[in-house]
Parts: C-alpha cells; structure tokens; sequence
C-alpha cells in the first residue's frame, strides 16, 4: 500500500524544515565570535593603558629588534679584514647600523624620541687592558657604593651613560628605521647639547629634526685622533609624525632598556683606550 501524496509533502516538508533549521544553526555557529572565558577585548582597557611595563626589566636593544647606530672609528674590527665583523668599504667616520651591518647615510635626519640617563661600572682599560662591563645604575651614588665594595675596585670607574631612542627620516621627512644612539664618556657632551637645545625651545623632545654627523677629535689623554657625533637642528617634526613618535617614546619607556656589555662595547669600539672601558 502506498504512502498517500498528502503525507508525502509533509514529510518532505517536515525534512526539509529540519535541514533549513540544522543549517540555519551551523550557519549561526560557525559566525559566532571566538570566546574566551574573560570575554574578547579588542580595545586596550584603562587597567591595561595604566599598567607599569613589569616582566620587561630585563630588555635590551637586541629584544626589541632595534639597531645601534655606531661610528667606525681606525680599529673598529668592521675594519679589520681578520676580524669576522669585517665589512668591506667602510671608512672611518662612518655611521653604522648594527642589525643591518650596513653604512648609513651621513648626515642623517633624526628625530630624537627617548632619553634615559644611568652611571655604569666599568673596568678602566688604562688599569686593566680586557676592560669590561660590572653593572648600571639609576644614580651616580649607587654606582660609587657598587664599584667602592668590588673586590677589584682599584680598576674599576664610574662614568655617566646617556641612551637616547629615535626615527630616522629620508630627504622626504618620511620616517624608515628606528635606532638607538648610546652616549657614553666623550660622546655625552653631544647629548648634552641637544638635551640644551631642547630645554631653551621648552618643546616635546620628538618636535625637533637634527642632522647627525660625525666630526674628528683628539683624545687629550692619548693625542689619539678619533670620531665623535655632531647635531645640529635640521627643523621641526611635520605635524602627522609627532603621535607616531610618542608613541614610540612610550614604547622604549616601558621596555626600561640598559645597555649590556654588547652594546657598550659596540658604541666604544675602535675609540682611544682611554675613552672605553
């Protein structure tokens, strides 16, 4: 006995209402949002914007991917056709990127974004030829307290060390690599300048754009000639780049960077044994 038409049709469509109802769930499922058992925030909250960097003490230049500019002096082992950091053509004078390991352009357009100040313990040179890092401090007294309880103190000094973070602009005032510049003996009069120069202009200090060169000096302790940095204001920042250039300020801020002994020796190599450490 056959199924009557009537009952056909509605059990096709009773089938096809419970296909329709099945796919109309899939369809819901699959457009449903990720979940996660806090709920998706896709805007930083305020816990977040006031929150102190803590986990980052510890960063370096090298974390965060952001070349040293450096300057290749006589002995600068980029010189050196033995030393395995050999780069040919360089001269000396040059400005220099330490990720890339490449000459930059000089003079460069910079516009300076970040300033932090600290005293380091070093190994005078003078008194012990391997020289070395002992350690960074936020003030001059708790350096002396350091370097007066080692145990090798008689070779061992104490000098100001200035990083200062910023973003390199082309001919166009277009922003293409950031950097950081590590000011140490000699080379923190510059910073010294243009810390002056800002202070006299009472500006954000990513407003102004400087022209970073190099320059010969002597060594008054050795005779030694050798390259030091030279900044003079180039202009001012173009309006649509100063959020951009705080924003990297914050950044360098929150990843509370120091110098290692890497990048101490990186921005001393090549100079008068005198000047490094």
């Amino acid at each position: 006995m056959g199924i009557p038409e009537q009952t056909r049709q509605s059990a096709h469509q009773s089938h096809e209402g419970r296909n329709m109802t099945k796919n109309t769930e899939v369809k819901k499922h699959e457009e449903q949002p990720l979940a996660t058992p806090f709920g998706l925030l896709t805007e930083m909250p305020e816990h977040v914007k006031n929150s102190t960097g803590l986990g980052q003490e510890n960063v370096t230049a090298d974390d965060i991917g952001i070349p040293q500019i450096i300057i290749i002096q006589a002995q600068s082992p980029q010189r050196q056709k033995m030393d395995p950091a050999y780069v040919p053509g360089l001269e000396e004078g040059d400005l220099f990127n330490s990720l890339t390991k490449t000459k930059m352009e000089s003079p460069l357009l910079w516009v300076d974004c970040f300033f932090k100040k600290q005293w380091t313990v070093g190994v005078n040179r003078k008194k012990d030829a391997k020289g070395g890092l002992i350690s960074n401090h936020a003030t001059k007294e708790e350096a002396d307290a350091v370097a007066a309880a080692h145990p090798n103190a008689a070779t061992l000094e104490v000098f100001e060390t200035r990083i200062q973070g910023g973003v390199i602009l082309n001919r166009d005032g277009v922003p293409v690599s950031k950097a950081l510049i590590y000011f140490a003996k000699s080379k923190s009069k510059v910073a010294k300048a243009m810390n002056a120069i800002l202070d006299g202009f009472g500006v954000d200090r990513w407003s102004v754009v400087w022209e970073l060169s190099t320059v010969t000096e002597k060594d008054r302790q050795s005779g030694q000639n050798y390259f030091n940095f030279s900044a003079k204001q180039a202009g001012w920042t173009p309006k649509p780049l100063m959020d951009q250039l705080k924003a990297f300020n914050d950044q360098l801020n929150r990843a509370n960077l120091t110098l290692s002994a890497k990048d101490i020796d990186a921005a001393t190599s090549g100079e008068p044994s005198s000047d490094r450490f």
